[in-house]
């Protein structure tokens, strides 16, 4: 185990080359030992953490292949835990490709073991998921129907941590029904809690949550002390994808505030961030992001460019979506450019 707690400390850092050799020899190990059988389960943990490590990188074949083999042995030995958070993590692929079909039916079929077994922990976990779902296929009173659910486990339980993780929740989908009021009502009744417990990760989250409100109601300058709040909170953190999504907010500002060589530099930042942690759909993101500052300045040969390598790796990770929506800039680039 002493491996495992070195690529543990390999991955809070970011080095995911690193931890992977280390699970990569606790796995040889294992799979060495005389008594397979009786090391299944530390097989299975090995597996999953090497799946959890594609899976920050956005390799998701790599991720998927992994977690099936995990999940197998996980079911062979009838672990309700192991199975619960394996599908999870493929729900989690599905959601983030967009296939948001796929994902509801893995989170449903771990929501309905958590319900058998009593996992009432992992139960609102699930519950925030099936919510997040449904939020992102814009059906909001399908998400709070979930979130209701949990919100009611939080209370009965007296969970103030995850009384306020649901009502932040709430918060985002009255925030993309453009109801800014009520969403800064439940986002600074939620960071209350936060600050209260000392949870300065869902602070810094709530942060981010509430600038973007500030953002969209044109109060720049609010806007940009909350994200710079949240960046350096996250930066003490070393959470450092969470520091890059907020500084990918402080381009949107610098944009809308025409001023382009601050957003270029924010933007770049962020990508290199991602590409540091191999983060591949925030990769794609930033430069889709970049070639869509390049085109309002009229650089369209360098926004085709940009947005082309990001729809290489929006198609290789599977983000039809995003895919989609970066094509259809390249089409529009070309349209724009002179004939020659």
């Amino acid at each position: 185990m002493v491996l495992h707690q070195l690529a543990s400390i390999e991955m809070i850092v970011g080095n995911y080359d690193a931890a992977k050799m280390h699970f990569i020899r606790a796995r040889e190990i294992f799979a060495r030992l005389p008594d397979v059988s009786a090391h299944a389960g530390n097989l299975a943990a090995t597996i999953h953490q090497l799946a959890n490590i594609e899976f920050l990188k956005c390799n998701y074949e790599e991720a998927k292949q992994l977690y099936n083999e995990s999940l197998d042995i996980e079911q062979r030995r009838g672990d309700d835990f192991g199975i619960i958070r394996t599908k999870n993590q493929l729900a989690m692929i599905e959601q983030n490709r967009g296939n948001y079909d796929d994902a509801f039916k893995l989170y449903n079929e771990s929501r309905e073991i958590s319900e058998r077994i009593g996992d009432i922990p992992g139960l609102t976990k699930i519950l925030h998921q099936l919510g997040a779902i449904e939020r992102n296929r814009g059906s909001y009173d399908g998400a709070r129907k979930w979130y209701a659910r949990s919100l009611d486990i939080a209370q009965r339980l007296k969970d103030e941590s995850g009384i306020a993780a649901t009502i932040a929740e709430l918060a985002t989908v009255d925030y993309l029904e453009g109801h800014s009021e009520q969403a800064t009502r439940k986002y600074c009744l939620a960071k209350a809690t936060f600050e209260k417990l000392g949870d300065r990760s869902n602070m810094a989250k709530t942060m981010h949550q509430l600038g973007m409100v500030e953002h969209r109601m044109g109060r720049h300058d609010k806007a940009v002390e909350l994200y710079e709040e949240s960046v350096r909170i996250n930066s003490e953190l070393g959470d450092r994808s969470a520091v890059a999504t907020t500084l990918h907010q402080l381009g949107l500002v610098a944009q809308e505030q025409h001023r382009y060589e601050e957003a270029k530099r924010l933007y770049a930042k962020a990508k290199g961030i991602y590409e540091e942690i191999g983060e591949l759909l925030g990769v794609a993101n930033m430069l889709h992001q970049l070639g869509c500052l390049l085109e309002l300045q009229g650089d369209l040969q360098n926004a085709e460019k940009h947005y082309h390598e990001a729809a290489m790796i929006f198609e290789k990770i599977g983000a039809k979506a995003h895919c989609v929506t970066a094509r259809s800039n390249i089409h529009r680039v070309r349209r724009r450019m002179p004939s020659t």
